[in-house]
This record gives structure tokens, C-alpha cells and sequence, in this order.
């Protein structure tokens, strides 16, 4: 398998990696509406608040910032010290990222009500010193920026591990939204699906970019080796 590996091409490895993530969403999905034949929201919602602790709430608060939008101008000026074309990638994908959850969010699905709203008269455990919305709960904007950065850098990883550690990390940012009774599992379900199509689409969107002075960076300003992935 190692030896088949070395014989595809960048084309090839982009292509198997956006299997790979569209695989798993789908089982997400399938999963998902097998589960809502047998629960509405609100049950899988209350189902799931039964397994949080108080031991695992630092975690999930800490871990949810990892779907907050700072992460795109912070990590684009990283970036510009690997590659001009993924700074402005990655900064043209927060931007696609804020513009369509927001549209959806405050436009197309401004009436869908968050947990704490639907859950009103129910008998649930509410995350102590932790505040949340009640409204604008579709899709989740956490799970879509989490999904567009964690997809986008596993589609620009060399590295197999750390392209796997992304994912891992964008699909426990997602969950937080669910375990702080921010969202129910249909919206972070969703965000991480518009969040992968963003990063899809940024990431071959920069490759087509033919200048080479878009492969120099601060630290290598001359660099014009560096061959597109694609």
C-alpha cells in the first residue's frame, strides 16, 4: 500500500482526502436520520445532555473556541509565512465562511430556536458559568468555521497524522455546540457540511492561482519552487 501511495500523484491524494471526508459526513448523515426516525430533536437533545459531567465541562468550553472566527484572521497571518496563496486561501475561506452561515443564520433561518429556547419545561443539566443564545440556531456558525479550517488544512497537510488530528479536532468542536446545549446535533450536522464545501471549494479555487510569486512567503520572499498541488 505504502508503494501505491508513492505512485499517485497530488491530484490523486486531494481527491482520496475529499473521499475521506465526504465519508464521513455521509455516515454522519445517514446516522443522524436513522436516529430522528426513532427521537425528534428535542429527545436526542435531552438523550444526549444525560451523558455530560461536570468533569468534562472545561474541555468542551475550552475546545469550542476552536470554531470561533478569530481562528481565520490569526491563522492567515501564520500563513504568510509558509505561502502568500494559502494566507489569502485560507482568509478567502473565513470570509465565504461568515458570509453563508450568516446569511443563513439571520435570513433563510432566523426563526429555528436554540436548545435553551426549545427546551423550555424540560428537565435537562444547563452548563454552569457558560451563556447561551436562544435564537439563530441553524446551521451552526462554530460547526461550519471549525469544518472549513479543520477540512481545508487536512486538504493541505502533507502529513497523514496531523491532517487526521484536524479533522478529529473540527468534529470535537462541533460536538461542543451540542454538549453546551448551544445547538442540536441537525445544526453542527449541517455547519460541518457547508463548512466542508467552503474548504473544498477555497482550497482548489487558490490552486488554479498560476502566478509562482503566489508559493513565496515572508520567509522565503524569492521562492518560486514550490509546485501547485494540483
Amino acid at each position: 500500500m505504502e508503494q501505491s501511495d508513492k505512485h499517485l500523484t497530488a491530484r490523486d491524494r486531494i481527491l482520496i482526502k475529499k473521499q475521506g471526508v465526504l465519508g464521513l459526513l455521509i455516515l454522519w448523515t445517514f446516522w443522524y436520520l436513522w436516529i430522528s426516525q426513532h427521537f425528534s430533536k428535542i429527545e436526542l437533545h435531552l438523550f444526549l445532555n444525560g451523558f455530560t459531567r461536570l468533569e468534562y465541562d472545561s474541555f468542551f468550553k475550552l475546545v469550542t473556541h476552536l470554531g470561533d472566527g478569530l481562528i481565520f484572521p490569526v491563522l492567515a497571518i501564520i500563513l504568510l509565512f509558509c505561502s502568500y496563496r494559502d494566507s489569502v486561501s485560507f482568509i478567502l475561506l473565513g470570509l465565504l465562511v461568515l458570509v453563508f452561515s450568516q446569511v443563513m443564520k439571520q435570513w433563510l433561518f432566523a426563526d429555528m430556536l436554540r436548545p435553551t429556547a426549545e427546551l423550555e419545561g424540560y428537565i435537562y443539566r444547563a452548563i454552569p458559568n457558560f451563556h447561551t443564545h436562544k435564537n439563530n440556531s441553524f446551521p451552526s456558525g462554530h460547526s461550519t468555521a471549525a469544518f472549513a479550517a479543520g477540512v481545508w488544512f487536512y486538504l493541505n497537510s502533507r502529513n497523514r497524522f496531523f491532517g487526521i488530528v484536524t479533522i478529529f479536532l473540527a468534529l470535537l468542536a462541533a460536538l461542543s455546540r451540542v454538549y453546551l446545549n448551544q445547538h442540536f446535533m441537525g445544526d453542527v450536522l449541517a455547519g460541518a457540511w457547508i463548512g466542508s464545501m467552503l474548504a473544498f471549494a477555497s482550497y482548489s479555487f487558490s490552486r488554479n492561482w498560476k502566478s509562482d510569486g503566489w508559493d513565496a512567503s515572508f520567509l522565503w520572499p524569492k521562492n518560486n519552487s514550490k509546485s501547485s498541488p494540483n
